[in-house]
């Protein structure tokens, strides 16, 4: 065990590569909404997310909220903030930088996964198989890159490991114990990201495999279950009605009830199946083709050889399960959806190995040569992003030249995505009186010196507004955004020679291996232009 304790130190600290990256700039996307939502926790006293903003599960946020409340308690005693309203207005002024806890966190979850994954795969080949597939997970892209965002997926995806380890364990002992563990597991994997409600058949099918199993231990803990699961929805209403309020209303209107009427139109975003299959297939391709070819064959293997063993069955099926959930129920997934398929991939794939391990010294071999192919492939695109994330995106510099460049007050128009600057008072004051929907919480205590800063969606409403600088950012040289009449190019900051279309590597990268090679440092193309005198 010595070896995985060691792997997982090392994980960690690979997983904390981007701890402060772009601060006080949220360059990740979608963390900011569990820090709004931890901080409500805290100042109403309550565990229910009904802020307009609670639109995630709130289980990320109960995680955060004691850390937040503990650090402004010792700032109140030492002073720092004069009572719980002035750690309040601190709290609002700093907030993106307590999004380096989320990080540290969701570091923390990846590495727990890594040690559940071991202990499945530990029950279905051997230690020394589990301690190499540990490894090759330790490294690999998708893990690392959602490990080190204060994003749900990937604490997510890490309990969802913890409950198929569990059934395993339910399956072959039927202890209450592990009734316990597994009913646990979905109840806070639903609670922290909603997908792991797909491990309820899953927890069925362990009863009927568990030994002694009786059906009314298997109605206790179902009813245990969908009770925890109500409390969940109870305690997230605006995020759970948005996930499952429009299958919930055409459920019901098949038995003449209305629910709510706000799901009556049709969805935006129509689902399209092939697309969605062709995507998750180049993102496992592009993510390690060895893992996604070893994984295919040990389920091959495992169902071939023991089929009516629930490893096989839960392994196999959970893989099969979430791949169809994905394909079919959601309208145009974001890349990071593919994380729980990692799990049977990495488990099967350690199956594959360990059923080679006994074919001969030639697949020996060739089992040799496919893990250190794979985990060399793993650790180029892994260890390259790591150090990328050690250099300033390029939104970052072009925020440091406007603050040394521009002068205080400056009306400054950008287009470029996560970027931001502080807004002066005076344009608080301005855009509270005519366009409020562009002012955010933090900006409440704006300071005296800053900018009118503001982006450019809204500034077709404001027409009378006169800027004195453009920031202009893209991904696509192609299709770069168009520059105001009046304007001047004054910088630039470029990842690389804007010839090509970027891979976004922070929010939704496709081909990370190609990508980290093909840039400098992180962030869109960037450019900042100014009205000619």
């Amino acid at each position: 065990m010595r070896f995985l304790w060691i792997i997982l130190a090392m994980a960690f600290a690979l997983r904390l590569a981007s701890v402060t990256f772009g601060l006080p700039l949220v360059l990740f996307g979608d963390e900011f909404v569990h820090i709004v939502t931890a901080f409500n926790f805290l100042d109403e006293g309550t565990l229910r997310a009904i802020s307009p903003l609670s639109y995630v599960p709130s289980l990320f946020a109960v995680l955060l909220a004691p850390f937040f409340g503990i650090f402004g308690f010792f700032l109140m005693i030492f002073g720092t903030v004069d009572g719980v309203a002035g750690f309040k207005e601190f709290a609002i002024l700093n907030a993106p930088y307590f999004i380096s806890i989320g990080r540290v966190l969701s570091a923390l979850f990846g590495s727990a996964f890594l040690f559940f994954l071991f202990l499945i795969v530990r029950k279905i080949t051997s230690q020394k198989i589990a301690l190499a597939i540990t490894a090759l997970a330790a490294v690999d892209f998708w893990l690392v890159h959602e490990s080190m965002r204060a994003h749900f997926w990937m604490p997510a995806t890490a309990i969802v490991a913890a409950g198929i380890y569990f059934f395993i364990r339910l399956s072959e002992s039927g202890k209450t114990r592990d009734y316990a563990l597994s009913t646990g597991s979905m109840a806070a994997g639903f609670w922290m990201g909603y997908f792991p409600v797909l491990l309820a058949p899953f927890f069925a099918l362990a009863h009927f495999h568990a030994r002694g199993r009786k059906l009314f231990d298997l109605a206790i803990w179902g009813a245990i279950s969908v009770a925890a699961l109500a409390v969940v929805a109870w305690l997230n209403p605006l995020s759970f009605l948005k996930q499952f309020g429009r299958a919930i209303r055409s459920a019901l209107n098949v038995v003449g009830i209305e629910v709510f009427p706000q799901f009556a139109v049709s969805a935006d975003k129509a689902t399209e199946p092939l697309r969605n299959f062709l995507l998750f297939l180049k993102l496992l391709i592009f993510d390690n083709p060895l893992i996604l070819v070893l994984g295919l064959l040990g389920m091959g293997l495992m169902l071939y050889g023991n089929p009516r063993s629930f490893k096989t069955q839960v392994i196999a099926g959970f893989f099969l399960f979430y791949l169809l959930a994905g394909i079919f129920v959601w309208p145009h997934p974001d890349n990071r959806y593919i994380l729980p398929l990692l799990l049977p991939l990495y488990a099967a794939a350690g199956y594959a190995m360990y059923d080679l391990f006994g074919r001969g010294t030639v697949a020996r071999r060739i089992v040799y040569a496919c893990a250190a192919l794979a985990f060399l492939y793993s650790a180029y695109a892994s260890m390259s992003y790591a150090v990328l994330l050690q250099k300033s995106d390029t939104r970052a510099l072009a925020r440091e030249w406007i603050e040394r460049n521009a002068p205080w007050g400056s009306a400054v128009l950008s287009d470029a995505q996560y970027f931001e600057l502080v807004k002066d008072k005076g344009s608080v004051e301005y855009l509270r009186e005519h366009l409020p929907e562009a002012l955010r919480e933090r900006d409440r205590f704006a300071p005296e010196d800053g900018y009118f800063w503001l982006n450019s969606e809204y500034a077709g409403k404001l027409k009378d507004l006169r800027f004195d600088y453009f920031v202009s950012g893209f991904y696509d040289p192609a299709a770069k955004p168009e520059v105001p009449q009046g304007f001047s190019l004054m910088q630039t900051f470029y990842p690389q020679t804007p010839d090509f279309h970027l891979d976004d590597l922070l929010d939704n990268p496709l081909n990370p291996a190609a990508a980290v090679s093909a840039v400098d440092r992180l962030g869109p193309y960037i450019e900042i232009y100014s009205r000619a005198k």
